[in-house]
C-alpha cells in the first residue's frame, strides 16, 4: 500500500535517482563490473518502487514497460533504419555528454545491420567486430 500517488513518486524518483543517474553518467564509463551493478540495483528498485512491483518479479518486462519508445509525429524517410530521437542539450561542453544524448548519437552512427539484429549475443558480436575494425583498420 502506498501513500503517495504514482505521479508524485515519479517526480521524486526522478529528482533523486535518475537526474543523478544521468548527470554523473560520463564518469560511470570506467566503472567496475561490481559498481556498476549496485548502480543498476537503484535503478531496479526505483523502477519497482514506481510500479508497485514486488521483489521476486523480474525487473525486465516493467523496465522495457516504462520505455517508451520516440514516435514521430509523421512518416519520415529514416522510420525504416531504427533510429533514436536525440534530445537537445542546452550546454555544448557538458551537455553532449550526457547519456541520453550520447547513446542515441553512438547508436544512431552504428550500421543498420547491426541495430536490426534480435539476438543480444549476436549484436554483442557484431558491436565488437565494428568497433575493432572502427579502432584499427
Amino acid at each position: 500500500m502506498s501513500y503517495l500517488p504514482k505521479n508524485v513518486i515519479s517526480q521524486i524518483i526522478h529528482a533523486f535517482i535518475s537526474s543523478r543517474l544521468d548527470y554523473c553518467n560520463s564518469l560511470f564509463s570506467c566503472l567496475t563490473a561490481s559498481a556498476t551493478s549496485r548502480l543498476q540495483m537503484v535503478q531496479n528498485a526505483a523502477a519497482r518502487l514506481l510500479t508497485r512491483t514486488k521483489r521476486r518479479e523480474h525487473i525486465t518486462p516493467v523496465i522495457s514497460a516504462l520505455l517508451m519508445p520516440y514516435i514521430a509525429p509523421r512518416p519520415l524517410r529514416s522510420a525504416d533504419q531504427k533510429l533514436l530521437h536525440i534530445p537537445r542539450s542546452r550546454f555544448k561542453t557538458k551537455g553532449d555528454r550526457v547519456f541520453s544524448v550520447v547513446a542515441p548519437t553512438l547508436w544512431n552512427q552504428l550500421p543498420l545491420n547491426i541495430c536490426s539484429v534480435e539476438s543480444v549475443q549476436h549484436f554483442k558480436k557484431l558491436v565488437k567486430t565494428y568497433l575493432y575494425k572502427q579502432a584499427f583498420m
